[in-house]
C-alpha cells in the first residue's frame, strides 16, 4: 500500500508555490501595520452591508417595535414607559432599554425622525462592532497572520451581521459593542496589573451588555469567567468578583424598578423568547448556510489548533455556548468566537503547507492531523444530519 506522505518525501525539500510565498509575505506585510487592516475589514464591512439598507424605505424586519419604543420614551420625556401598544397588543416594556435610550437621545438631539434612524443606526452600530472586534483580536492574537484573517473574515461572516442590520440591531448590536469591550478589558486586566480602574472598566462594560441585551450580557459573563480565571494563580478571587459587584450596582435601579411593575416572570422569559434552537438546528444550519460548512470545518481545525497552541479560551467559549445558549452561539454573539477559531484554523494549515517545504517531519505530523479532522468531520456532519433530518 502506497504512503500518502510518501508523495512528499524527497531527497530535497517539497518547494513552495511561489503564489503561497506571496500570500505569506502579504500577510507579513499586513501584521506590521493594524491600522491598514481595520480599514480594510470596515471597506468589506459596508460593502456587503450597504445593499441591504440602502433600498429600504422602513427599518427591516422587527425595527417598527423599537421605532415606536424610542418616540414612546420621547414623549414620556425618558422616562421608562409601563407597556407599548403594538400591533394591537398591550407589551410591557421590560426589555434592556439601553438601546431604545441610545435611539431615543439622537432623535432628540438631531431631530431625525426615529423611523430613518431605526433604519440607518444598526448598520452604523455593526461597523462599530468590526472596529471593536479587529482591536480585540489584535489583543488576543498580537500582530500575527490569525488576527490578520480573523479582521478580515468577521466582515464576510453571515452571524456578524445579518441578525444586527435589522431594526433589533439597535439592541443586540450595541451588546455586541459592550460585550467586545468586556473581553478586551477582561483580556487586558489579566495580562497585566489589575487595578480598580480595570474592575471598573469590566464592571461598565457587562453593565451596558445586559442593559442592551440578555443574551449579550450572558457573553460577557462568559469571558470575565474565561479571561479573569486564568489568572487566579496571581490574583485573588475578590478581584474577581469585583467587576460583577459593580456592574449590579450599576444595573440594580432598572432591575428594581422591572421587578417592582412585573415581577420575574420577564427575566424568566428573557432567555426563551425567540426561536428555540436544539442541536439538530446546529447540524441544519451547518449543512445549508451557504459557506458554512467550510467554516465550521475550519472551525473544527481551530479547536485542534488552539489546543496545539495552548489557547483554550476558544473552545471554553465554545463550549459554553453549546451548552447555556446555542441560539446565540449560531445567530448572533457566537460569530466572534467562531471567527477566531475559523482563523486559528485557517493560520493552522497556512503554517502546515508552509512545513512542507521546510521540514518533513513537522509536515507529515500537521498534515496526519488535518487529514483525519477533515475525515472525522465529514464523517460526522453527513452521518449525524441523515439520521435527524431524514
Amino acid at each position: 500500500m502506497i504512503n500518502f506522505f510518501s508523495l512528499f518525501r524527497n531527497k530535497t525539500h517539497t518547494p513552495i508555490p511561489d503564489h503561497f510565498e506571496s500570500i505569506q509575505a502579504l500577510l507579513r506585510r499586513l501584521c506590521s501595520d493594524p491600522k491598514a487592516i481595520i480599514c480594510i475589514a470596515l471597506g468589506i464591512g459596508l460593502a456587503t452591508r450597504l445593499s441591504l439598507v440602502a433600498p429600504r424605505t422602513f427599518p427591516i424586519n422587527d425595527g417598527g417595535f423599537w421605532c415606536l419604543a424610542a418616540q414612546r420614551l420621547i414623549e414620556n420625556n425618558f422616562a421608562l414607559p409601563t407597556s407599548i401598544s403594538f400591533n394591537g397588543q398591550n407589551i410591557p416594556f421590560a426589555y434592556p432599554p439601553l438601546g431604545v435610550y441610545l435611539l431615543a437621545f439622537i432623535s432628540y438631539i438631531t431631530g431625525v425622525n426615529t423611523i430613518s434612524l431605526t433604519l440607518w443606526l444598526p448598520l452604523g452600530l455593526n461597523l462599530i462592532t468590526i472596529l471593536v472586534f479587529s482591536l480585540f483580536a489584535l489583543r488576543f492574537f498580537g500582530p500575527t497572520s490569525e488576527f490578520v484573517i480573523a479582521s478580515l473574515l468577521f466582515p464576510l461572516f453571515p452571524q456578524s451581521y445579518q441578525w444586527f442590520v435589522m431594526g433589533g440591531g439597535v439592541t443586540r448590536g450595541l451588546g455586541f459593542i459592550a460585550l467586545l469591550l468586556c473581553w478586551r478589558a477582561c483580556l487586558y486586566a489579566s495580562n497585566t496589573h489589575y487595578s480598580m480602574k480595570n474592575s471598573l472598566a469590566v464592571g461598565v462594560f457587562l453593565a451596558a451588555a445586559v442593559l442592551s441585551h440578555p443574551s449579550a450580557g450572558l457573553w460577557s459573563i462568559f469571558g470575565i469567567i474565561i479571561f479573569l480565571s486564568t489568572g487566579l494563580r496571581r490574583f485573588h478571587l475578590w478581584q474577581m468578583i469585583r467587576p460583577g459587584l459593580i456592574a449590579i450596582t450599576l444595573l440594580s435601579p432598572w432591575v428594581v424598578l422591572m421587578l417592582a411593575r412585573y415581577g420575574i416572570s420577564p427575566f424568566i422569559h428573557a432567555f426563551g423568547s425567540g426561536e428555540q434552537m436544539n442541536y439538530g438546528m446546529l447540524l441544519e444550519w451547518s449543512h445549508n448556510w451557504g459557506l458554512a460548512p467550510v467554516s465550521s470545518g475550519l472551525i473544527l481545525i481551530g479547536i485542534t489548533a488552539t489546543i496545539k497552541n495552548h489557547r483554550p479560551q476558544l473552545l471554553l467559549f465554545f463550549m459554553l455556548g453549546l451548552l447555556l445558549d446555542i441560539r446565540g452561539l449560531i445567530t448572533t454573539y457566537g460569530a466572534a468566537v467562531s471567527v477566531l477559531l475559523a482563523a486559528s484554523g485557517l493560520a493552522f494549515i497556512m503554517q502546515s503547507l508552509e512545513m512542507m517545504g521546510n521540514n518533513e517531519e513537522h509536515s507529515r505530523t500537521n498534515l496526519g492531523v488535518l487529514s483525519k479532522l477533515f475525515c472525522l468531520y465529514v464523517f460526522c456532519h453527513w452521518f449525524l444530519y441523515s439520521i435527524i433530518f431524514t
